[in-house]
């Protein structure tokens, strides 16, 4: 959900939501009509506004300004207004960019670069003054950007996808995509991907499936390129001296990690890969994580031992068992353990095997594991 700086909301802005509210009701024809509405509408203004701030660019003033939003508006306002009318707007904005130009408008609309000043609360209202850094360039560059709807573009997407088609839905995900850079909210560039992903595995398109995991992951840690030294030490330590030592030594504070890792994790065990034992083993240590987080707001002091233990807690918690194996913690465990089985040191695996076999949270993947301990052929017996 997009949020809004002044009072006075953008059609754009009330356009999206009506299409969130559409799509929630699954109103899908008016979803359709209200995103496609926003976007038109957005682009418009803003395309408004950049020409306004590249006209004002240009002029004397904004030279004079070096680059300054303030500097520009305060050597402006000197031109028609008294000392002490700038001296009150200044003390009613309280450092406020956004107030100051919307009492500046509100002071003298045809004079004061009126259309400025439109595009500039316009901007402040969709991006928030940090932003800009107080740049005039940054201004324009941001208001060039405001031009994309990424959210609308997705919306779209997910219309497409309710309505069972998927090539239409996968071409507006990656429309969305190429949009990223002008989001809101940054890390909504990963929805967009699982989105994507997930049309992606049904349409049978595994190449790209895969690919599109891996973009995914690279945006999260501990999955960045700089991060592939921690990723070793982890791998190391958990064939060598197991899970619970693993789980212990690490964290992954990175919630959003879970989902795609486990999903490329068990796409590379079914096929024979390696690279599943890294991918499976930070997917559960992220739900582990997120789930010690939740045990200790009603129990401080609580560490993690081994996964009996937390098994145990997880149960003392209402609602926090269900989450965790919502999130899918024992299916990946299992099939960690099997990606494990295939490499040098095995041990690692038979003890988490063992260790999910006589769980009972982990139901139907506790009998899977007991199946799995009973293999004398060494062949991995992978469950959907």
């Amino acid at each position: 959900m997009l949020s809004s700086a002044s009072g006075a909301e953008a059609r754009w802005r009330v356009l999206y939501e009506d299409g969130l509210d559409a799509f929630e009701a699954r109103d899908l024809g008016k979803a359709l009509q209200d995103f496609q509405d926003a976007i038109v509408e957005r682009r418009t203004g803003f395309e408004k506004a950049v020409a306004s701030i590249a006209a004002v660019s240009e002029s004397a003033e904004a030279k004079h300004s070096k680059d300054s939003i303030h500097a520009f508006i305060e050597t402006k306002a000197k031109t028609i207004l008294f000392a002490r009318e700038i001296s009150s707007i200044h003390a009613s904005a309280a450092g406020s960019l956004l107030a100051e130009a919307e009492a500046l408008k509100a002071r003298n609309p045809d004079r004061l670069q009126s259309n400025f000043l439109e595009a500039l609360i316009s901007v402040l209202d969709a991006r928030g003054e940090e932003a800009l850094r107080g740049s005039l360039e940054r201004l324009e560059e941001e208001a060039r950007l405001l031009k994309a709807f990424p959210e609308a573009e997705y919306g779209l997407g997910k219309v497409f996808l309710a309505e069972g088609e998927l090539k239409l839905a996968a071409a507006q995900f990656e429309r969305a995509l190429s949009m990223a850079a002008s989001l809101e909210i940054p890390e909504g560039r990963s929805e967009f991907l699982d989105s994507l992903a997930s049309v992606q595995k049904s349409l049978g398109d595994l190449i790209a499936y895969e690919a599109t995991l891996r973009q995914e992951l690279m945006d999260l840690s501990p999955f960045g390129e700089k991060e592939a030294f921690l990723r070793q030490a982890m791998e190391r330590s958990l064939v060598n001296e197991g899970f619970d030592t693993f789980a212990r030594l690490y964290r992954i504070d990175e919630i959003r990690v879970s989902k795609p890792a486990a999903e490329l994790g068990e796409y590379l065990l079914r096929r024979g890969r390696s690279q599943a034992v890294i991918h499976l083993a930070i997917s559960a240590n992220a739900v582990i994580t997120r789930a010690l987080t939740e045990i200790r707001r009603k129990e401080p002091s609580y560490q993690y031992i081994g996964l009996h233990d937390l098994a145990s807690a997880l149960r003392r918690q209402s609602g926090l068992e269900e989450w965790t194996e919502k999130s899918g913690l024992w299916k990946c465990l299992y099939y960690l353990a099997e990606a494990l089985a295939a490499q040098p040191v095995a041990q690692a695996s038979k003890e988490l095997f063992l260790e999910l076999s006589s769980m009972e949270n982990a139901g139907a993947w506790a009998a899977a594991s007991r199946q799995a301990l009973l293999r004398k052929d060494g062949k991995p017996s992978i469950f959907p």
